[in-house]
């Protein structure tokens, strides 16, 4: 043991200051996850969210979590991935797990990634659960969200390919109506997406599609399907895109 020199006094005022002293510890992160839609159909595609939240203190770094899908979930074939989260996100078409590490947020940021996924043929409740969010501060907690896939409901999907071009490069946009796991026919399916800034329908379009009764312009596209859809039947849409430059 250490020996102390000097009065009684003076070494208690010692102890006092040491006693006082505020050790700073780095703020833990919130980790979200929310799938959009949250009930598709088996074939279906819905988008996986996940939010990271530093609310205060000192910056995070080495964040890290994965989401695994189970069996009836998996990441869709070429899939949409947006993320402003600093650090590495692996999300393979195909793949059962959902993975991010050597993330990073400064005090009070927060960014959001997010995955398509596709829902399997087995109709039910998925619940979904990541990993403990880990981080230079230790384990932060998890995420969960409920993904339900219903026969009732009709497979809709979206697919690019290639899934990146570059300035004034072309890309085919695929949609996908899938009834062959569903045990119902189902009515007069239709959608309507608008493209963002910077993406339009390239000249020629070159449009291919098995669905009847379809309607587009420059920047939204109205196909609607012949009804009843019959029990095993798959119809598609292709359409060729152009990036161009955004002013």
């Amino acid at each position: 043991m250490g020996k102390f020199f000097g009065s009684t006094k003076r070494m208690a005022a010692v102890a006092t200051t040491l006693g006082s002293l505020a050790f700073a510890v780095p703020a833990p992160a919130d980790l979200s996850l929310v799938f959009s839609p949250d009930n598709i159909g088996p074939g279906g595609q819905s988008t996986a969210t996940f939010t990271l939240n530093n609310t205060t203190g000192g910056p995070l770094s080495e964040l890290a979590f994965s989401l695994n899908l189970g069996a009836n979930v998996t990441v869709a074939g070429a899939p949409a991935i947006d993320s402003n989260c600093n650090g590495t996100l692996t999300a393979t078409g195909g793949a059962s797990t959902i993975s991010f590490a050597d993330g990073g947020l400064g005090i009070g940021e927060n960014c959001t990634i997010s995955v398509q996924v596709l829902g399997g043929a087995t109709n039910g409740l998925n619940t979904l659960t990541t990993s403990q969010l880990s981080s230079d501060a230790g384990d932060q907690g998890d995420a969960t969200d409920d993904l339900t896939i219903s026969d009732s409901l009709l497979g809709f999907s979206k697919a690019f390919a290639p899934t990146s071009v570059a300035l004034n490069g072309t890309t085919t946009m695929t949609y996908t109506f899938d009834n062959t796991a569903n045990g119902t026919n189902v009515l007069r399916p239709a959608f309507t997406e608008t493209l963002p800034t910077g993406l339009v329908f390239a000249s020629p379009v070159n449009a291919v599609t098995d669905c009847s009764g379809l309607a587009g312009s420059r920047r939204k596209l109205t196909p609607a399907c012949p009804a009843p859809y019959p029990l095993t039947c798959k119809r598609n849409l292709s359409d060729r895109l152009q990036r161009l430059p955004v002013t």
